[in-house]
């Protein structure tokens, strides 16, 4: 038996991660929970994402993935990670904030990883 997925394309092109992208969407199951929703397309974007070293653009400089986010249009929660930090961060963008007629900062987003200590007992 052959998968399909052998037969999508690798590359870190425009189209090849599109095609990508629209396949996983199409064919993982349809979470049940907002929490299993966000992680799903976490999950499905670091299979497009690029990584610092892997593309060199014209210029000579590295192309990468710098962040990935998305939006709940529902509760207009917005949910990212850097390159630097893979901890998902969530920001509610009508929680304490005053409507302005300008945009408004999320303050310093290069934020040190934290990595949790496993004790073996």
């Amino acid at each position: 038996m052959i998968s399909l997925t052998t037969l999508l394309p690798g590359g870190y092109t425009s189209p090849e991660r599109f095609v990508r992208t629209a396949y996983l969407k199409a064919h993982i199951p349809v979470p049940k929970k907002t929490e299993d929703s966000i992680m799903s397309c976490f999950h499905i974007i670091e299979n497009v994402s690029i990584p610092r070293g892997a593309v060199i653009s014209s210029r000579g400089s590295y192309d990468y993935t710098k962040y990935t986010a998305f939006i709940n249009t529902n509760t207009c929660e917005y949910f990212f990670r850097t390159y630097d930090n893979m901890n998902i961060a969530k920001v509610g963008l009508f929680d304490n904030y005053e409507w302005k007629d300008e945009p408004f900062s999320l303050g310093k987003l290069a934020h040190p990883m934290v990595f949790q200590k496993w004790n073996k007992k």
